[in-house]
């Protein structure tokens, strides 16, 4: 399947389950039809912007794999607000932390391989892409992403979950109707083990002390 099949699927589970949640929801033919177009652009701007000078530092081995460049599979991003998480209680869903979902990661691969990256975003109405490379940090996304499932679940379920405030980010899935979240490194502020995947209302309770504690300014 390619990745705009992929895509496709991603938006329309994702819409059924925010459906479920109650949260606003987009139509994902609206999503496919604004996002796709707009990362293939930028994937071709984002080549013109590399030189010999810089390839190196934006994840390719050769100015033949930046020509050579494809998009992966996007991932659909989401975040939790600082604010609702200092709110958190155990009595709380922690489905209703969750908000966001007009931003995609786009890995770029050379021969399936991750080389960097695209990000785009609706901003203020508008689709754009809003930053490239990373190389490092979305072969670290993509590896945690490609493994974070159960055997047999399906590909087209994983989101990722950033909590800002706290330097947070997580690959997400449903598994038995609830929300896991896997964690991308480790982290021994939470005890948080790269790739356990934990459930989202023990995450919320593990880092809540931290968020109260958090004065919510940039740190």
């Amino acid at each position: 399947m390619n990745a705009q099949k992929l895509f496709a699927s991603a938006c329309l589970l994702l819409m059924m389950v925010l459906r479920v949640q109650g949260q606003e929801t987009k139509d994902p033919g609206q999503l496919l039809a604004k996002a796709q177009p707009v990362a293939s652009k930028s994937l071709a701007q984002f080549r013109q912007l590399i030189t010999e000078q810089n390839y190196e530092r934006m994840g390719f081995k050769s100015m033949q794999e930046v020509q050579s460049s494809s998009l992966g599979s996007p991932l659909q991003v989401f975040k939790v607000r600082l604010d609702e998480l200092q709110k958190y209680t155990t009595d709380t869903n922690p489905d209703k932390l969750i908000h966001g979902g007009d931003e995609f990661l786009y890995p770029v691969l050379f021969e399936n391989q991750v080389r960097s990256s695209v990000l785009v975003a609706d901003v203020a109405g508008t689709w754009k892409a809003v930053s490239f490379g990373k190389s490092d940090s979305t072969k670290v996304i993509t590896t945690v992403r490609d493994r974070a499932l159960p055997q047999g679940a399906a590909v087209t379920s994983r989101f990722l979950v950033q909590i800002p405030a706290l330097n947070l980010s997580f690959i997400a899935y449903r598994a038995a109707e609830k929300l896991m979240l896997t964690p991308l490194f480790d982290d021994s502020r939470f005890n948080f083990k790269v790739e356990q995947s934990l459930p989202a209302d023990e995450v919320f309770k593990r880092i809540l002390p931290a968020a109260k504690e958090h004065s919510g300014l940039p740190s």
